[in-house]
């Protein structure tokens, strides 16, 4: 089950969203008009007004487990408003508040008209100045799809009775509940994207219409166990970026402007700060608290795309997938057509993008010639061939100094996601193990290890031994004999697949737990080294890269 508190921390920030803006003080002009997002009114006053929602839903599509009833966990949050009188006027300071429900996902029978679904009032504590009232309501339909899906509506009511239908919007706030939004986990099921829905689900979610919430999966990248549900249009799987020292209320700006801007306020700012909300107090401590680390950190950083969806070569055929977040439009053009893989390239950072043409564009032998391409990177393509088998193996006894480090690249490597054809493991000193492993079909080995070739402690190595000569294969610091693996794996009727080294020069061998520092610098290249093997074609030989190159 994915866990609630990471996302917990996306919700604050989509709680928070606009709560007070620079230059934070409360007669600033644009910290007049308080929570732009999510506010849910009194009915009565959102009727005669027909400015502000007394209900806002979602629907969320659920795929079930064969014979499991999902059940839903709803966490609903919003913000009370405590009114106090500040510098500069009237504040509202917004309370935290988290309303649970959990309910079963129940689908009338086939043929059956609906029904209104499970109703779970709540309601505020009777502290509140002005206690708010309301309800959650579920209910659901079955879908007619190829694989079983649930739709469950999910809307949450104010129901808090209110006398003065033609009042002020500063008047209802404290009986309303502000940037309201849902954290949701599902057991028995797992959530179905409405960002990217799989082909059997577009129809589906194509009717999923929201009702002032935009429902994201949350979580890890993969996890379909949880959604958020948020008056703000997010991406799938969200994240709060780790460079951001904290909340500075307004996820379209740049942290770093805040913070500089933040330091530019006189001393008479910074006190009408400090007395409009305890939030606003925090972000000017914060800021005059950053250290030099931090400040580095918020000048910029650079974002990775996903994880390659599929290894590729030159002659493959893939559909194109244009990455929607990463994506120009021209490339949308090409979106679904079929294309053949003509070059790998690198760009001056190392990433690896395939150079394609289009299979039914008319002119692809002419752009052939002339090396006129079609770029996209490995993430946004799928293939329309199997996936090759490649097994790294990480090999070496981690009590043993510099010896563990083919186990520390293995589990690197391990951290990343790879396609199904890519298998990770630690092998260790089982040679018995990694035998068995390889007697499975296999276009590929690569075995790393500390390799002693008498270099410079640290240098890696990419070698292509010749595994039927005896001896070809270089020694290393423990017992595990490549050339008997190789043997035991023809005598229990297994192929030996081509195989790479990825080496490093040890520096300390003796015992102990702890890398010598010039390995550990070594394990950097060492995984580009065996990142850029998986992506070499299989069958190919290593050419250039097999030589020795320093960390």
């Amino acid at each position: 089950m994915t866990a609630i508190d990471p996302i917990r921390k996306i919700a604050d920030a989509v709680l928070l969203e606009g709560y007070v803006l620079y230059p934070y003080r409360a007669s600033a002009i644009k910290n007049r008009f308080r929570f732009p997002f999510g506010v849910l009114a009194p009915r009565a006053w959102s009727e005669a007004t027909g400015t502000e929602r007394w209900q806002l839903g979602a629907t969320w599509l659920i795929e079930p487990d064969s014979g499991a009833v999902p059940r839903l966990k709803i966490q609903l949050r919003f913000l009370c408003a405590a009114r106090h009188e500040r510098p500069g006027g009237v504040w509202d300071q917004g309370d935290l508040r988290e309303i649970e429900a959990a309910c079963d996902v129940l689908a009338p029978p086939s043929g059956a008209p609906g029904h209104p679904g499970r109703e779970i009032p709540f309601a505020t504590g009777a502290g509140d100045p002005q206690p708010i009232r309301g309800a959650i309501t579920v209910c659901a339909h079955a879908h007619d799809a190829a694989t079983p899906l649930l739709a469950a509506r999910v809307t949450v009511a104010n129901r808090t009775p209110w006398a003065r239908p033609h009042a002020s919007r500063d008047e209802i706030l404290p009986s309303s509940l502000l940037a309201t939004h849902m954290i949701a986990t599902v057991t028995g099921g797992r959530f179905v994207s409405l960002f990217d829905p799989p082909p059997f689900a577009r129809t589906a979610a194509a009717a999923c219409k929201p009702e002032g919430l935009y429902s994201v999966l949350a979580g890890d990248p993969g996890a379909r166990d949880a959604i958020l549900a948020a008056p703000i249009i997010l991406y799938d799987h969200p994240r709060i970026a780790p460079e951001s020292p904290g909340d500075m209320f307004d996820a379209t700006e740049i942290d770093e402007l805040l913070c500089l801007r933040a330091l530019t306020l006189t001393d008479a700012e910074k006190s009408e700060v400090r007395a409009t909300d305890p939030r606003a107090a925090a972000i000017l401590d914060r800021v005059e608290n950053l250290s030099p680390e931090a400040w580095e950190r918020l000048h910029g950083a650079r974002r990775e795309p996903p994880a390659p969806a599929a290894v590729f070569a030159p002659g493959t055929r893939v559909r194109l997938r244009p990455h929607r977040r990463t994506t120009d439009a021209q490339d949308l053009l090409y979106d679904g057509c079929t294309a053949m893989v003509e070059e790998l390239i690198e760009d001056v950072d190392g990433r690896t993008f395939l150079a394609v043409t289009l299979d039914d564009d008319p002119g692809r032998d002419l752009r052939r010639a002339r090396r006129q391409y079609l770029h996209y990177g490995p993430y946004e393509v799928e293939l329309c061939e199997p996936c090759p088998r490649i097994l790294v193996c990480g090999v070496g006894n981690v009590f043993f100094g510099d010896d563990g480090f083919g186990v520390e690249v293995a589990a690197r490597l391990a951290r990343e996601t790879w396609p199904p054809g890519v298998i990770i493991r630690d092998f260790g000193i089982r040679g018995l193990h990694l035998a068995y492993e390889l007697c499975n079909p296999t276009d590929r080995v690569i075995v790393i290890d500390v390799v002693r070739r008498h270099g410079r402690p640290g240098t890696i190595y990419v070698l292509e031994p010749d595994i039927d000569a005896a001896g070809d294969s270089p020694p290393a610091a423990h017992g595990m004999d490549l050339g008997a693996v190789f043997s035991t794996v023809r005598t229990l009727g297994g192929q030996v697949p081509p195989l790479v080294i990825v080496g490093c020069e040890p520096a300390e061998l003796g015992e102990g737990m702890t890398l010598s520092d010039a390995v550990r610098d070594a394990l950097a290249p060492a995984v580009a080294a065996v990142r850029k093997l998986i992506f070499q074609p299989t069958g190919a030989r290593c050419g250039a890269l097999c030589q020795e190159s320093p960390p």
